[in-house]
């Protein structure tokens, strides 16, 4: 499990960055060393697979069986949160975030989402990875109207 492997975690933040940069040798080497403390870690083989399908990716990587399919990717942003920030006090401030990543997390879960990035008071989510539906923008959506009712 990532949670409990901070290096690894943080091997696969990387590579999953060098993913949205394009970065494919980026990807080989994270991807192989997050291998290395956890052989056959399915997020690390999957930016594998994913570098392997695009120019200049790794190679001899991608099962025989492998399909293309649609990602579905959601932003989500805290409004006003600059202006929340400038009212509370830091530790509640962070306080306040931690609850609300936590709900991004419970909400984007409930709907099988994998929480990409936490950025702050924003977070990038992606709905048919690793695990595909056919419904992925559905679920999407479902998942921002659930993180709305929790937050309100």
């Amino acid at each position: 499990m990532t949670g409990s492997n901070p290096e690894l975690a943080s091997l696969l933040d990387g590579a999953a960055d060098a993913v949205t940069r394009k970065n494919w040798d980026v990807v080989r080497v994270l991807t192989a060393r997050a291998l290395e403390l956890d052989p056959g870690n399915a997020e690390a083989t999957g930016l594998r697979a994913f570098a392997a399908r695009h120019l200049g990716g790794v190679s001899g990587v991608v099962p025989e069986d492998a399909e293309r399919r649609f990602l579905t990717v959601a932003f989500i942003d805290m409004v006003g949160s600059t202006e929340i920030s400038s009212q509370l006090d830091p530790e509640d401030y962070r306080d306040a975030l931690e609850f609300y990543q936590g709900e991004v997390r419970a909400a984007a879960g409930a709907y099988d989402g994998h929480v990409a990035k936490l950025l702050g008071d924003g977070a990038i989510v992606y709905f048919g990875y690793p695990i595909a539906h056919e419904d992925a923008p559905r679920r999407a959506c479902l998942a921002g109207l659930e993180i709305v009712r929790r937050i309100d």
